[in-house]
């Protein structure tokens, strides 16, 4: 459950061309999105992600973000309680830092992963509490995303229209390939909101088994306006398809577009 909450939506795009208007997005500080997690109805949890002020991160220009995942109360088979943090580049394309501390009943779980691309490495590292119990250097020419960083992509390249097989690093190297349809618009509703959005749709696949069974297709619908904020979002986990429903916002001036 870990991997199903945190890559919400999972993609990134490296080295390519982006058309003009395509890459036009850019976080903006302030920002707080909270969704709601559930099974045929069932509350399983929360998710909230925060963009934090630009800053840099050794030398570089980096974007900061945060994200809060909390499961409900009361749930047999979901537990969790967990803060993540990415450090991303500036062309928000690529992620250069990720910590992750992840509570498992009453011992906290640390995960580091710095991504050195002038080495051409990525050191990963785990801690329980105060005891190291696990670390591995990875080789690597390419640039990666962690779980929290590829929130944010497919906000800057939603209108691009190809498939991208994507650098995903999760606790491992792996890929996840999106679907950009660039121009699907669909209408979708949403709780908190008594009308249609206006939203793009893009489909993808994960090849690699997250935590709670996290894997395969997902799908997901992104406010068709400058924001691209993530509106809902489907993908499997073990006990079937959940649903990822934005429940509140805050940022300056936003509101869910109309269909029209």
């Amino acid at each position: 459950m870990k991997r199903a909450f945190t890559v919400i939506i999972a993609i990134v795009i490296l080295s390519i061309g982006a058309k003009a208007g395509n890459n036009n997005f850019v976080p903006v500080a302030g920002e707080e999105l909270v969704y709601n997690v559930s099974f045929f109805g069932l509350h399983l949890g929360t998710i909230r992600i925060v963009t934090e002020k630009a800053t840099e991160f050794q030398g570089k220009k980096v974007y900061k973000a945060k994200c809060y995942l909390k499961s409900a109360e009361g749930i047999p088979f979901v537990s969790l309680n967990a803060i993540y943090d990415s450090w991303i580049d500036n062309t928000v394309s690529y992620s250069f830092k990720f910590e992750g501390r992840t509570q498992d009943n009453k011992s906290w779980q640390y995960d580091v992963a710095d991504f050195e691309y002038d080495r051409k490495i990525i050191l990963f590292s785990r801690r329980l509490g105060a005891k190291s119990v696990f670390s591995k250097t990875f080789n690597t020419d390419k640039k990666w995303n962690d779980g929290l960083s590829l929130f944010f992509f497919p906000r800057k390249y939603l209108l691009l229209k190809k498939s991208i097989k994507v650098p995903t690093f999760i606790e491992g190297l792996a890929y996840t390939t999106i679907n950009f349809s660039g121009d699907d618009i669909r209408e979708v509703e949403i709780d908190k909101v008594d009308y249609p959005i206006k939203t793009v749709y893009f489909t993808g696949k994960a090849d690699y088994n997250g935590v709670y069974g996290f894997n395969g297709s997902f799908e997901g619908w992104f406010s068709a306006d400058e924001a691209r904020i993530p509106v809902k979002a489907k993908m499997k986990v073990l006990v079937g398809n959940v649903l990822i429903e934005l429940s509140s916002w805050k940022r300056p001036g936003w509101k869910p577009p109309k269909a029209d």
